[in-house]
């Protein structure tokens, strides 16, 4: 495992801005390069990230349509085990209202809102130490389905769709090779978001790692991590059936935590491309990597890059550009609620 300097500074903006995690404090990210199992790294990831916990942020009126941002409730998911084990707690942006959602004697993880603010889904190893599943709640706790069932493996990682009908996770279930580690060896599938039907494998190397998958703003495509190549790179593919794989980066480097700009043309990330230890935060374009922006330029580590939307409504401010148009995605997701991907 990976031990790295890092200092956490995570406020929420919004506007099409890039919030962004600067590093100065230890943290373990137990990610390709793990040499401890990539289990525990998780666990010890989350309780560094606990420093200041890593949150989720939700747009107050924040449509929910626009990419994988939930709805207009205003508040933030995450997890803590400040009550003893990690659960997940949800908050008003400005830290009051402090709720806690789940109450069981294991770890909880990995909060992700629906787009419409009303399900969040996470992981639990309440179904055995060794066993890591998915499941999703209503946003005040209540009604929690299993949405994985397999016993021995980790599931982890959700992340939903734009248009809430499907779910993308990591898991190492059908790992066919021999391990160090259990959790060396993932792949990223989707399946439904009600019912954790419809699994679909959208990666098919059994000899490599994957991490971080998130969906482009128009539900099409998924990028994600890899070290399929080696390094930890970042690729995109289709979200349908995982086809039209795409390199993205090509550097000595670890390139890590994609995210979308909300309309598409970009995809945030962090680097240590630079060299040494120090991670600084980039942009590049979405279709191909090329047009690769360094956008921090700090001796610390930045990290964790999440692009805010434009909360703007359709027409507003006479802008004229259809990127830029509510409207006109809004359609593209209502069409593609009727039907399965």
């Amino acid at each position: 495992m990976k031990i790295e300097k890092t200092t956490t500074a995570n406020k929420p903006v919004l506007n099409s801005k890039i919030v962004a995690t600067n590093t100065g404090c230890r943290r373990i990210r137990g990610l390709v390069l793990s040499s401890v199992s990539t289990k525990f790294g998780f666990l010890f990831a989350v309780s560094a990230i606990l420093l200041l916990p890593s949150l989720l942020v939700i747009p107050i009126d924040q449509s929910a349509w626009a990419g994988t941002f939930p709805g207009p409730n205003g508040q933030i998911a995450f997890s803590s085990d400040r009550d003893g084990n990690f659960e997940i707690y949800t908050m008003n942006s400005d830290g009051s209202d402090e709720t806690r959602l789940t109450e069981d004697d294991a770890n909880d993880f990995d909060p992700s809102w629906s787009p419409d603010s009303e399900k969040i889904a996470f992981s639990s190893f309440r179904d055995g130490f060794n066993n890591q599943e998915i499941y999703v709640m209503n946003a005040d706790g209540s009604d929690e389905t299993r949405l994985t069932n397999n016993d021995d493996a980790l599931d982890r990682e959700p992340s939903w769709s734009p248009d809430g009908e499907k779910i993308a996770f990591v898991s190492d279930r059908d790992t066919t090779v021999d391990v160090d580690e259990e959790g060396d060896i993932t792949a990223i599938y989707t399946m439904d978001a009600d019912d954790g039907s419809d699994v679909t494998r959208l990666t098919d190397n059994n000899e490599a790692f994957y991490a971080d998958p998130t969906w482009s703003p128009d539900g099409e495509k998924i990028a994600f991590v890899s070290n399929r190549d080696a390094g930890n790179e970042i690729y995109s593919m289709n979200a349908d059936d995982g086809s039209d794989v795409t390199r993205l980066t090509d550097d000595d480097a670890n390139h890590l935590y994609p995210s979308w700009s909300p309309d598409g043309e970009k995809i945030a990330f962090s680097s240590n491309r630079e060299g040494g230890e120090n991670y600084e935060i980039y942009d590049m374009n979405a279709d191909d990597g090329s047009d690769v922006t360094r956008l921090t330029e700090e001796d610390a580590d930045d990290r964790e890059p999440d692009w805010g939307t434009n909360t703007s409504t359709p027409g507003e401010d006479g802008d004229d550009d259809p990127k830029n148009k509510h409207d006109s995605k809004k359609k593209h997701y209502d069409d593609n609620a009727k039907k399965k991907h």
